[in-house]
């Protein structure tokens, strides 16, 4: 991936899987990730994850998946792991609420124990009216220290780590109509 020399992620917010492949084609060769939401897509079959990886491989990019998990760790476990998405088989990366703390990041740590995997936590939004306040960002970032190996970066919409080189961030918000 680092011989990509990019930065760019691009949000496929699209609800139909062969328009998600389209882009994830047309795209890939100057992206570093793209991000997903699987529970949109209306005409989801496991077919649809294997062409997304192939895609991913061909032109090195990483798969984010931006399900925002949010329960207790059991409940995540499963989500992450189980059901029809099977979310944990395919992404590089996901994006994770803070607000459960340590039982969402061990939850998910202990489906990945074997593969690299990396989660961005959600320390800032771009929707109106979020209850996300500075507070909630602090003790974010608080949280993305203590999980070095697991926190690869946080979602914000403002330079919480220009000073960091360790941590990445995702700025949201961003469209192209």
């Amino acid at each position: 991936m680092a011989k990509k020399q990019t930065n760019l992620c691009v949000a496929a917010d699209l609800t139909i899987a062969a328009d998600v492949l389209n882009l994830a084609k047309q795209v890939g060769p100057y992206i570093c990730c793209i991000k997903t939401h699987i529970d949109v897509i209306e005409d989801f079959h496991p077919n649809f994850v294997r062409r997304l990886q192939e895609i991913a491989e061909m032109y090195e990019f990483m798969l984010m998946e931006d399900r925002k998990f949010a329960d207790i760790g059991k409940t995540v476990q499963m989500q992450y792991s189980k059901v029809v998405f099977n979310i944990s088989s395919w992404v590089t990366l996901v994006t994770v609420h803070s607000i459960f703390r340590k039982g969402v990041l061990d939850a998910i740590s202990k489906v990945d124990s074997d593969r690299r995997k990396g989660v961005f936590l959600l320390a800032e939004a771009s929707a109106s009216g979020t209850l996300i306040d500075e507070k909630y960002t602090g003790e974010t970032l608080k949280i993305a220290s203590e999980y070095d190996g697991l926190i690869v970066g946080v979602v914000c919409q403002s330079p919480l780590f220009r000073d960091k080189k360790k941590t990445s961030s995702i700025n949201t918000g961003s469209s192209s109509g």
